[in-house]
């Protein structure tokens, strides 16, 4: 009977072998003779959807994902220099388009070979086929320049991380409680802002340099003056005092007039209060005359070509159908955008200008105060625009908190994260668009239009 048992084991450990080496063989059998099928060449297979051949709409998919980087690139270069009224290097701006152009082409050409591939191989249409194919195409990353790689996979990333959120919000196990939050967006943005305003006025460094940039812009403050202020939050000595009465002397102001007080947990070091960051004014009289300077001369410069962009690119057969009627939705538009990128910034300074009322002023609360009062702003914005701001927030907290944690010795940075975030995120994507899965609506629109049916 042991005999028996055993050799029917022995065989049945046969069969599985048996069967897997079959598989096997099948696999390489197919893959050998992809290059020689017309079939794979000539037309599609019995599960895609796309007109074309493989090859054929894997090339013309690239061709075209190529040529909308590059045009992209070029007009964004073009409206920029419009705006900032400074002619664009010419040969840094044909290399960036170049390389843009390189990355759309080359993911559009394996995200579609390797989808196709995978269904000739494995005969089935899945999620996971979409998924490994969206992985593996992630690498066209590699053509960007590695100090904007983090940029678009955090923000893929958080795209991702929102699909899955509201993939999982659909199951039957997910609490009930959770899933209608009436003002999850408000919420996100605030703790976004927490974060962001605390690194632009105590550590720039923790940010992506490009996000830092664009704070110091639209802040509208001098740097010296921020240094200044992040010394008092820390409770330390000015470090640049003579940079300071330098600053006073440029803008016009007394220096011997401006009034001292003790830092808030030191005493040897004094600091200028509101005379410096609003001379001449009271901390409301600045809130009022701020936001209304920032929104004509920084918000509205800012959002207009960005809008005329989206909507020429996005909605363009609206705009040549009904032009007065959507040129009604663009002032529109602009004009909630630049009101809350106006309100956000004048917020985040009359925080600071309370604290510093009140005598509580650090790091901790302009982390809490500064979040709370620009947060805010977003009520002033569409309700369908406010989760897609948030999450645009949420781009450069991810990268500040794993700095920041790195900084603090928690873990080492590995190589090559941005990359990997890239591919599972752009896994995760495409799962979702090739099976019609819940998107954002821009993105979904995005992603419509260079990836198309496949």
């Amino acid at each position: 009977a042991e005999s028996t048992s055993s050799s029917e084991k022995q065989s049945h450990v046969y069969s599985n072998r048996e069967r897997v080496l079959h598989t096997w063989k099948k696999s390489w059998h197919d893959l050998s003779q992809l290059s020689h099928n017309q079939d794979f060449v000539g037309k599609p297979q019995i599960f895609c959807k796309h007109r074309r051949g493989c090859l054929a709409n894997a090339f013309f998919g690239a061709l075209k994902n190529a040529s909308f980087g590059l045009g992209i690139k070029i007009v964004v270069a073009v409206l920029r220099s419009l705006v900032s009224r400074r002619l664009p290097k010419f040969w840094v701006t044909l290399w960036d388009s170049l390389r843009f152009a390189s990355f759309l082409g080359t993911f559009a050409f394996s995200y579609k070979g390797i989808n196709c591939f995978l269904r000739k191989i494995l005969h089935e249409d899945n999620k996971l086929n979409s998924f490994i194919a969206g992985c593996f195409s992630g690498c066209s990353i590699l053509w960007l320049d590695p100090a904007d790689r983090a940029t678009y996979s955090v923000y893929l990333m958080v795209r991702a991380l929102k699909i899955v959120g509201d993939s999982a919000s659909q199951q039957e196990w997910f609490p009930s409680s959770l899933k209608n939050i009436q003002h999850l967006d408000a919420g996100v943005l605030v703790l976004t802002a927490c974060q962001i305003l605390y690194c632009y006025i105590m550590d720039r460094s923790l940010l992506p340099k490009s996000y830092a940039n664009f704070l110091l812009a639209a802040g509208r403050k001098d740097v010296r003056v921020i240094n200044a202020l992040a010394c008092i939050g820390r409770g330390e000595t000015i470090s640049n005092l003579s940079g300071l009465r330098e600053y006073c002397r440029e803008k016009g102001i007394d220096w011997s007039s401006v009034r001292l007080v003790a830092p808030v947990g030191s005493s040897s070091q004094s600091f200028p209060l509101c005379d410096i960051m609003h001379p001449g004014m009271g901390c409301v009289q600045h809130w009022l005359d701020f936001a209304a300077r920032h929104m004509f001369e920084y918000s509205l410069r800012f959002y207009i070509p960005l809008n005329i962009v989206s909507t020429l690119i996005w909605s363009r057969s609206k705009f040549f159908k009904d032009p007065w009627g959507s040129l009604k939705r663009i002032v529109a538009s602009c004009m909630k955008s630049a009101l809350f990128l106006s309100m956000y910034c004048a917020n985040a300074w009359l925080s600071q200008c309370l604290a510093r009322k009140l005598g509580i002023y650090s790091g901790k609360v302009t982390w809490l105060l500064g979040g709370l009062f620009a947060g805010a702003s977003i009520f002033l914005e569409q309700k369908s625009r406010r989760m897609e701001l948030a999450l645009y927030c949420m781009t450069p907290t991810i990268p500040s908190l794993v700095n920041a944690t790195v900084d603090w010795g928690y873990f080492s940075r590995p190589t090559h994260l941005d990359s990997m975030m890239f591919a599972a995120a752009m896994g995760v994507i495409m799962m979702a668009h090739q099976n019609v899965a819940s998107m954002q609506p821009t993105l979904q629109s995005f992603m419509k239009a260079l990836m198309g049916i496949n």
